[in-house]
């Protein structure tokens, strides 16, 4: 299901600057690294295609939170992508944040310290009975 991209995941992050558009679609080439990812050139012997769709909720200061539907599924794609782009998510020093991820966003992601990265939806069809799968932790604010 996975390669035929019939499993729909969706994520929140909370991530640094302003994103201009209210939504798009990022596309690049991923080579993993041990422990990362790096973008690549297109056609290039290691990188494989990724895609993401994000969406802008809301936008603050510093900050904006997006809502992102994974198309491929590579080895840190939201990370790697989106830092690429000049968002890289809260937290995440090893993809260059420069911003804290603060205990009172720990909170709000419901999550242990780390980066501001949130999966809030799993769907699927389950292999053996054919019925649909439905996993939702409902969005949140900040």
């Amino acid at each position: 299901m996975m390669r035929e991209r019939k499993i729909q995941r969706v994520y929140y992050a909370l991530v640094e600057n302003c994103l201009a558009e209210t939504k798009g679609i990022l596309t690049h080439c991923l080579k993993r690294l041990p422990f990362r990812s790096e973008i690549t050139t297109p056609g290039s012997k290691e990188g494989k295609k990724s895609i993401l769709e994000y969406q802008v909720i809301e936008r603050k200061e510093k900050t904006t939170l997006i809502k992102i539907i994974l198309i491929t599924g590579r080895y840190h794609q939201i990370r790697a992508q989106l830092a690429a782009t000049g968002f890289p998510i809260l937290g995440d020093k090893k993809y260059g944040s420069t911003l804290p991820y603060s205990p009172s966003l720990k909170k709000t992601f419901n999550s242990s310290p780390g980066i501001a990265l949130y999966h809030s939806t799993l769907k699927l069809v389950h292999p053996v009975t054919g019925k649909e799968l439905l996993f939702h932790q409902p969005p949140f604010s900040f």
